[in-house]
Parts: C-alpha cells; sequence; structure tokens
C-alpha cells in the first residue's frame, strides 16, 4: 500500500509506502520483512529514482521505520534524514502520516 502526502510548510510531495510483515523492500526489493511488525517507508516523490513491486512510482528512498516507533509518541515533527534540510516533516504532516498508518494497520 502507497500514500502521499504534501508536507504543510514545504510542499513536498511524500510517499509513504507499508511493508506488511513478510513483504518485500530495499533497493531492488530482495528484502523480506521477518520483523514482528509492519514497516513504513518515507519517499521523497520530487525524485523519481524508485518504483514498488507493483510499479508504482515511489520516489526517492529517504527512510524506514517500524510501523509502530511512528504511533507510540507525539510529534512535533519528524526529522527523517539529518543531512538534508528537506527531509523533514512538520507536525502537522507528521499528524498526517500517522492517520493513514493507523488506518493500514486496521485494514
Amino acid at each position: 500500500m502507497i500514500a502521499r502526502l504534501k508536507n504543510a510548510k514545504t510542499g513536498i510531495i511524500w510517499t509513504l509506502r507499508f511493508v506488511p510483515i513478510g513483504g518485500v523492500y530495499g533497493r531492488t526489493h530482495s528484502l523480506t520483512n521477518n520483523e514482528i511488525e509492519p514497516l513504513i517507508e518515507f519517499y521523497d516523490f520530487r525524485h523519481k529514482f524508485e518504483t514498488s513491486p507493483n510499479g508504482d512510482m515511489l520516489g526517492q528512498f529517504v527512510s524506514r521505520y517500524h510501523a509502530g516507533s511512528l504511533l507510540d509518541r507525539h510529534y512535533s515533527g519528524l526529522c527523517l534524514d539529518g543531512g538534508v534540510s528537506d527531509w523533514n516533516l512538520d507536525a502537522e504532516t507528521m499528524h498526517t502520516a500517522k492517520a493513514i498508518i493507523e488506518n493500514w494497520l486496521q485494514a
């Protein structure tokens, strides 16, 4: 499953990708999620580098988290990569991302 959301402050479009237990991930989709919970990946959609296993354009991979670690706390924002100033989500965008993740987990 994928979803796109627009960063409320920067206007950058992000792709969120849900990787279920047993799902594939990684640069060539050669890794399997053998963890105890789903993974959530973040892609910068401005840079058309990577596609999902289904062929959907994702963007440039930025970061990956266990779903639970993103839902366990209140965010004033999230730095996805400290080396790139654009790769931050503000609080409003993170709130939207959490709602998307919660819906995925309930599906």
